[in-house]
This record gives C-alpha cells, sequence and structure tokens, in this order.
C-alpha cells in the first residue's frame, strides 16, 4: 500500500501534463531560482524549430480530453483500449507526415520522447505503426551500370 501512495504522488508531481499546463509543480521553485532561462536552454539544446514543435505537440496534447489522466486505475485491457483510442487521435493530429519522418528524423524524435514522456506504451504504438508503414511502401532501387 506504501508503494502504491509513494506511486500516486510521483505520478501527480511529475506528470509531464501538468508541467506543460501551468500547474504547480514541485521543481517550479527552484526553475525560478535559476540564474538563465531555461526555455531559452532548451532552444539552444534542441533548436527553435525542434522545442516549438515539442511546445505545440504539448499544447494540442494538453487540451485534448482523451489525454487527461484517469481519475481510476484502469484494468489491462482499459489501458490497452485507451492507449490504441490516443494513437489514433495522434494519427489524426498528424504532426509529422511520412515524408517528414524521413527529412526530419530529429523531429520524429522529439515527436516520440513527447508521446513517451506522456506515456510509454503510445509511444511504442506510434514508432511500431511509423516503422511498419515505412517498410510497407515500395523501395526504389538504383542501377549501378
Amino acid at each position: 500500500m506504501e508503494g502504491r501512495r509513494r506511486l500516486a504522488t510521483l505520478q501527480r508531481h511529475l506528470s509531464p501534463r501538468e508541467c506543460v499546463s501551468g500547474h504547480s509543480n514541485p521543481l517550479d521553485a527552484y526553475r525560478r531560482l535559476a540564474r538563465f532561462p531555461t526555455e531559452e536552454m532548451s532552444r539552444f539544446i534542441v533548436g527553435a524549430d525542434i522545442h516549438e514543435f515539442k511546445q505545440h505537440v504539448w499544447s494540442t496534447l494538453s487540451d485534448d480530453v482523451l489525454f487527461t489522466r484517469p481519475e481510476r486505475e484502469l484494468t489491462m485491457d482499459d489501458m490497452r483500449h485507451v492507449a490504441f483510442m490516443q494513437f489514433k487521435r495522434v494519427a489524426e493530429y498528424e504532426f509529422l507526415t511520412e515524408r517528414e519522418m524521413a527529412a526530419q528524423p530529429l523531429k520524429a524524435r522529439a515527436l516520440n520522447n513527447c508521446l513517451g514522456a506522456y506515456d510509454w506504451s503510445l509511444a511504442v504504438i506510434y514508432s511500431l505503426q511509423a516503422g511498419v508503414s515505412q517498410l510497407q511502401q515500395p523501395r526504389m532501387h538504383l542501377r549501378t551500370s
């Protein structure tokens, strides 16, 4: 019981949704004491385009009711169902097309990291689907002679 309570407390305090949506987080006090702007640091490390893309993904997911945390503990079947519904919704949003994924692999990785920070089962489903769809595309064979 103690372990379950600790896990619930950690999830409540470290939830990515809470961080993005502006709710209070235990680390906020330390972030305010920082001597440098963390937004600027993020832009410097990942690049402005990736940073903006991640912010777009987070704001879109945080505004969608399907991505809110459940009030009660879900069964494994319910968790799978919710993850699949979330996968379908992410696919509807078309954050990246297959062409963009191939052209900008860092953006594809950023999307996967955003999805994983929310729920790794969702990130795995999305990654597997992206990989399978790339395998199904016809390949062009170049002649060497």
